[in-house]
């Protein structure tokens, strides 16, 4: 394949690591992407398929750092995962329950860490995301039924 930056060099397969440094959350590398990359200019082209591999990695990454840290998860990492899951601040709160979606907004501008309760269910979303799977879901689900019977409100 011809390189669509260049038009001289031929984009070549290789294996990359980057180096990810989001706002409030420790650096970390994430390995194994496969890119291509002009063998003239040194363009890197991603496809969709890579780029998502890619989200799933750092979503795995922040789900092992911020799982036995709920209680200090980001607004701006918070932000930054809700984008990854392609959720609104709606759609966050509504599987949060009993919280304004403007919660995250303020969280993210202020970069202050956003509640526990909201925390594991983005957390566990997340991990729905990763795994392609549906335990998250199906956690956050057990603990509200289990609210409702100790008569509990959801975290706001």
């Amino acid at each position: 394949m011809k390189c669509h930056c260049c038009n001289k060099g031929r984009m070549i397969e290789k294996m990359v690591s980057e180096k990810v440094e989001l706002e409030g959350a420790p650096g970390f590398q994430i390995d194994g992407l496969q890119v291509l990359e002009c063998d003239k200019c040194h363009d890197i082209l991603v496809d969709s398929v890579t780029a998502r591999e890619r989200t799933k990695k750092i979503l795995r990454k922040l789900i092992q750092y911020y799982s036995p840290r709920m209680t200090k998860v980001p607004g701006k990492v918070a932000h930054w995962m809700r984008h990854a899951l392609g959720l609104s601040q709606s759609e966050l709160a509504s599987a949060v329950g009993g919280i304004d979606p403007s919660t995250f907004a303020h969280a993210a501008a202020r970069n202050s860490t956003i509640d526990h309760y909201a925390a594991f269910v983005l957390l566990s979303l997340c991990a729905d995301f990763v795994t392609e799977g549906s335990e998250g879901r199906k956690l956050i689900d057990k603990t509200k039924k289990v609210d409702k019977i100790l008569e509990r409100k959801a975290a706001s």
